[in-house]
């Protein structure tokens, strides 16, 4: 092998080792299968002639979308947007910095694991949706019950892998930073830490999934405000084009939550190819 072909096969397994052709193939496919869908769901509505009541079709779906998106006032979907937004982003601010602190004490200290993990096992182990009212009657039916309810879903995953990422470290590494006579705090900011981050930024992505569905529930359960209240009111109308297109709205918020996630874990966790 030539010297030359010896450097370009180093800077692609350095880059990824996925040739650039193979890259823009894959991101291709979800619009390639997104244009299918909604072909066949065009196709399938008006050969079966579904009643539109039940299933609207693509075309009224994207009209549903431009009318809230274009028009002003209450039924705009830009405030209850930008409500619903802010109930997920602070629950899941909420719930990363619980479940990062609780998941890295009882990873680190048995004796938290005794204390704690029965508590927020059986804290999980009720339904949120059966919480809901009493966040209601706590907190009242303002914003603050429904961050409530978001942190107590979003929580879970972060405090789970956290533990499992910072319990995950291979033995060798940790022997040789008692070789090296390493102090814990050190330890735990050198190795520990980063091999939980993998970990932390899989339980990040669950989490945001996770907080758009809490907020949405706790505006079923007692929103003023927020796209929960909006498809609960199309529903009321059977004005199901308009659930459609609220329904799009969160699916891309989610969508959102989750790349931007990615692009800082490819910052921060640029060793992890995975």
């Amino acid at each position: 092998m030539a010297v030359s072909e010896k450097v370009l096969s180093a800077r692609k397994t350095l880059g990824g080792g996925e040739p650039a052709e193979r890259r823009i193939t894959a991101r291709l496919w979800f619009p390639a299968s997104l244009l299918l869908i909604i072909v066949g769901w065009e196709v399938a509505v008006r050969v079966t002639q579904v009643n539109s009541v039940l299933v609207p079709t693509p075309v009224s779906v994207v009209q549903a979308l431009w009318r809230g998106l274009a028009q002003t006032g209450p039924a705009s979907f830009y405030p209850h947007f930008w409500r619903t937004l802010q109930e997920v982003l602070l629950g899941f601010g909420g719930g990363v910095v619980i479940g990062l602190l609780l998941g890295g004490l009882v990873a680190i200290s048995p004796t938290a694991q005794a204390i704690i993990r029965p508590y927020i096992v059986m804290i999980e182990a009720v339904p949120k949706i059966a919480i809901a009212p009493l966040m209601v009657v706590w907190l009242g039916f303002g914003i603050e019950s429904k961050v409530a309810l978001a942190v107590l879903v979003t929580f879970f995953p972060i405090f789970v892998n956290t533990v499992s990422g910072m319990r995950s470290v291979p033995a060798e590494r940790l022997e040789l930073m008692r070789s090296l006579r390493a102090g814990r705090a050190l330890t735990i900011r050198l190795v520990i830490v980063p091999s939980a981050l993998p970990f932390i930024f899989a339980g990040l992505e669950i989490a945001a999934v996770y907080a758009v569905i809490a907020a949405i529930v706790s505006e079923f359960v007692s929103g003023q405000m927020g796209l929960g209240v909006l498809i609960l009111q199309a529903n009321f109308r059977l004005d199901i084009a308009t659930v459609f297109a609220i329904l799009i709205l969160l699916g891309l918020m989610g969508i959102g939550m989750t790349k931007l996630i990615e692009l800082a874990r490819k910052r921060i966790v640029f060793w992890d190819r995975n």
